[in-house]
């Protein structure tokens, strides 16, 4: 009798509306952070700067919460994913240090650059339990209105990201409490079309006026507290919010959900997130960013975004993905359980 094996589990099927919208995100990311450090400097690059980062992360921290609920069964936190986020994000700062050739204590554990991300993640899914004992309107309402308060105060820092954490709390809690129902619902309703009309009318009023709410943008941002007043800062915070949500909606609305070229990308974020923010910091130290032909208002934008893209595209190749699957897959055999 020949010999029988028990067959392989089958793979977890990607959603490839998730794979695109993320593969959209992703490239967003990217060119969000080479236009960063030209970025006051080039009244072309400032809005379209301006313009990405007001929904691109939010968007992000909204697809982390919706796939968060996963995370906590059977009265068990699998924690095996929260210590790899933990570990990548140490070993994200600390390239970051070594390419800056900064050791102290404190830098590391300063998150106010792009491994922030890893660490306020590992912190929303080690609160999953909590969340999930929660109602969602009061919860999203709570989270909404603790964002605006930690503007106003000065103890919250970027020492282990708490500030974002907070900051981008209400998104997070907004995707893990929307179900695949709601979701499917809001992509299909017959409103989302205008809303996607607005947000195009926005998004041409924004890269020709946008530049003079430059000040209110860095008020109101997730990223730290507020820079002059408390309530101009909640109120901006408040606007902050609104448009994303209305261009988040409006990405919803023109995003597909058959399988294409952004899904390729969008199953490798954390590869080309961690590793583009390292390419950046290379060309940066051999001084890349202080070209002049960057601050020309047509070239500059054009070299930018296309070497944004051709980093993209390099840091999506499939052999660099096995690290970062190798990190993510450790079996740290630790289970979380909340007390009773």
């Amino acid at each position: 009798m020949a010999e029988t094996s028990m067959p392989k589990p089958a793979p977890k099927k990607r959603i490839d509306f998730f794979d695109n919208l993320k593969g959209v995100l992703i490239i967003l990311v990217v060119i969000g952070h080479f236009l960063l450090p030209v970025h006051n400097d080039n009244a072309v690059i400032t809005p379209i700067y301006y313009l990405i980062y007001v929904f691109h992360m939010p968007l992000f921290v909204f697809i982390s919460g919706f796939f968060a609920a996963s995370i906590f069964k059977n009265g068990r936190l699998r924690s095996n994913k929260i210590f790899s986020m933990l570990l990548m994000a140490a070993l994200f700062q600390l390239s970051i240090m070594a390419l800056k050739w900064d050791w102290s204590f404190d830098s590391f554990l300063n998150f106010n650059s792009a491994p922030w991300y890893l660490v306020s993640l590992a912190c929303w899914n080690l609160l999953v339990p909590l969340f999930l004992t929660l109602k969602p309107k009061p919860a999203i309402i709570g989270a909404f209105a603790l964002a605006l308060l930690a503007g106003c105060c000065d103890g919250l820092t970027t020492y282990l990201s708490l500030v974002r954490t907070v900051g981008f709390l209400p998104f997070f809690l907004m995707g893990m409490y929307c179900t695949k129902e709601q979701l499917s619902a809001i992509k299909e309703s017959s409103w989302l079309k205008w809303v996607a009309l607005v947000a195009v009318a926005f998004m041409v009023w924004y890269c020709i006026f946008g530049t003079c709410t430059a000040d209110l943008w860095q008020t109101g941002y997730y990223n730290s507290g507020y820079t002059g007043s408390n309530l101009v800062g909640m109120a901006a915070r408040t606007v902050m919010f609104a448009i994303a949500v209305l261009m988040s909606l409006a990405l919803l609305f023109v995003m597909p959900s058959k399988h294409t070229f952004l899904c390729y990308l969008g199953e490798r974020t954390l590869q080309i997130y961690i590793l583009h923010r390292i390419i950046r910091q290379v060309f940066s130290i051999f001084g890349f960013f202080k070209l002049p032909v960057l601050l020309d208002p047509v070239w500059g934008p054009i070299i930018l975004i296309a070497l944004s893209l051709a980093v993209v595209a390099v840091c999506s190749i499939d052999v660099i993905r096995k690290p970062f699957d190798a990190i993510m897959g450790i079996k740290w055999n630790t289970i979380i359980k909340p007390a009773a």
